[in-house]
């Protein structure tokens, strides 16, 4: 059987696992557990990006924004219109 170049998942979590799995298998190990985390949140950050009016409820964005300022990632956090009505449009 013949294997794909890119995965072809519906459900977001689980491919949000495997571009994670993907890209921490070519690099043998971190420093620190804070580069590793940068690397996880950039990646996810990134796909959020992709991704197209994803319901988020307000409890989601205040975490993400929290982990965000913990990993000190220079990215804005997200506003507070967009919190208000649960949708990331990116």
């Amino acid at each position: 059987m013949r294997h794909r170049k890119s995965v072809r998942i519906t459900n977001l979590i689980e491919r949000s696992f495997v571009q994670e799995k993907r890209r921490t298998k070519v690099i043998p190990g971190f420093w620190t557990e804070r580069s590793c985390l940068k690397l996880v949140f950039s990646a996810l950050i990134r796909a959020r990006r992709r991704w197209r009016r994803v319901p988020m409820g307000e409890l989601e964005l205040k975490r993400i924004d929290a982990l965000r300022r913990e990993v000190e990632l220079d990215e804005k956090p997200m506003g507070q219109e967009s919190m208000e009505k649960g949708i990331i449009n990116v």
